[in-house]
C-alpha cells in the first residue's frame, strides 16, 4: 500500500480524526478566546505537548523527518507562533530526558478529560509510527506515558493495537481482535446456528 494512501487512511492525510481530535484538545483547554490565566493554562499545556511529542520522536534514538512532519500535520499554531514551536520541538527532541514532567503536565490539564488523554496518546503513536518502523524504545516510552495518563492496560493495548501488529508468544498486548476493539472475549455474545 502507498504510504499516501496509507497516512490518509489513518487520518494523516489532511489532518483526518486526529487533527479534529486535537482541535477539539485545544478548545477544551482554553479555544482561541483564551485571555488571561486560560492563555498561560493554554500555553502552558501546548508546551508540554510540543516537548511531550518531541521527546517521542527522539525515542528510539533518531528524529526521523517524517515524524517532525507528522507532528507539524497533528498540531497546528498560529502561524506568528510557529517558529517558537519548532524551537521549542527542536530542544526537546535532543533527548527524552524528563518526559514524564511533561506528561504529567498533561494528566493535570486534562484531569477532567479521560478522552482526551487517550487522544494524546493516539497523538504520540501517530509519530512513533509514522516512520514505519515501531522500536522497543518507543514502546517502552508510550507504555510509561499511558501510565502516567492513568490509561489502564487495556485500553493501552486497544490504542497500541492500531498501529502495532504483535504475534510473538506472550507479548502483553498481543495481536488479539478484542484487543484492537478495548473489549475482553467474554463479552462475545454466543451464537446459535440458524435452522435451515
Amino acid at each position: 500500500m502507498p504510504w499516501e494512501t496509507l497516512t490518509r487512511a489513518i487520518g494523516l492525510g489532511d489532518g483526518g480524526y486526529v487533527r479534529s481530535a486535537l482541535d477539539g484538545l485545544w478548545a477544551a483547554i482554553g479555544g482561541d478566546s483564551a485571555s488571561g490565566q486560560d492563555a498561560q493554562h493554554r500555553a502552558s499545556f501546548t508546551i508540554a505537548f510540543i516537548a511531550l511529542a518531541a521527546k517521542m520522536a527522539k525515542a528510539d534514538g533518531i528524529v526521523a523527518p517524517i515524524e517532525a512532519a507528522t507532528f507539524d500535520r497533528l498540531h497546528t499554531v498560529a502561524p506568528e507562533q510557529e517558529q517558537s514551536a519548532r524551537m521549542v520541538f527542536d530542544l526537546a527532541s535532543g533527548d527524552i530526558a524528563g518526559f514524564e514532567i511533561y506528561a504529567q503536565q498533561i494528566r493535570d490539564a486534562l484531569a477532567d478529560e479521560p478522552r482526551l488523554l487517550r487522544d494524546v496518546l493516539d497523538a504520540l503513536f501517530h509519530i512513533a509510527a509514522s516512520d514505519g518502523v515501531f522500536h522497543g524504545r518507543e514502546d517502552e516510552f508510550l507504555a510509561e506515558v499511558a501510565r502516567c495518563f492513568g490509561i489502564t492496560d487495556d485500553e493501552f493495548c486497544a490504542i497500541r493495537a492500531a498501529f502495532v501488529h504483535d504475534d510473538r508468544p506472550g507479548a502483553q498486548c498481543g495481536d488479539d481482535p478484542y484487543a484492537v476493539l478495548g473489549v475482553r472475549p467474554s463479552m462475545a455474545v454466543p451464537t446459535t446456528p440458524t435452522p435451515r
